[in-house]
């Protein structure tokens, strides 16, 4: 729990670390575009289409231009938004129950989390975003390429 606590609420984020999920990103985006999973591309396309351009409907995938846009602060920003203990739970197997709350409140401590001791640049407080998922349906037809790619 100590671990968790620790992953979650003290991340380091350094240069390195961005660098590092910048290129992986990248890597992930161009190893897809080579050889499409057919399934995540399908399911992909399913979302956008009965959802739209919202919730379910967006993409999983961070669009190549933003990448070099996210940074440090920002990554804090969004954990104080969305990373508190009214969005989180926390379950166990084979432990006793007040055990496990005991050592929640141990190590999951939201309150000396890196992004509420530390001073980011961005003050400005954002509220979560509470969208719920409506379904609108829809079609999209798609054509399959001799090569047996998808033609989107």
């Amino acid at each position: 729990m100590e671990l968790l606590g620790d992953a979650v609420f003290q991340p380091l984020l350094n240069d390195e670390e961005l660098s590092g999920a910048r290129q992986s990103v990248l890597y992930e985006k161009e190893d897809l575009e080579l050889r499409p999973e057919k399934e995540a591309v399908l399911v992909e396309m399913c979302h956008a289409t009965a959802f739209g351009n919202n919730t379910l409907g967006l993409p999983r995938q961070c669009p190549e231009e933003n990448l070099e846009l996210i940074d440090r602060d920002t990554l804090l920003k969004y954990f104080q938004t969305y990373y508190t203990p009214s969005r989180m739970v926390v379950s166990g197997v084979g432990v006793d129950h007040k055990e496990l709350v005991d050592l929640t409140k141990r190590y999951l401590k939201a309150a000396e989390a890196v992004w509420n001791v530390e001073e980011l640049k961005d003050k400005t407080i954002i509220k979560p975003d509470t969208t719920v998922a409506k379904y609108r349906g829809g079609f999209n037809k798609v054509g399959v390429s001799y090569d047996g790619l998808l033609n989107i």
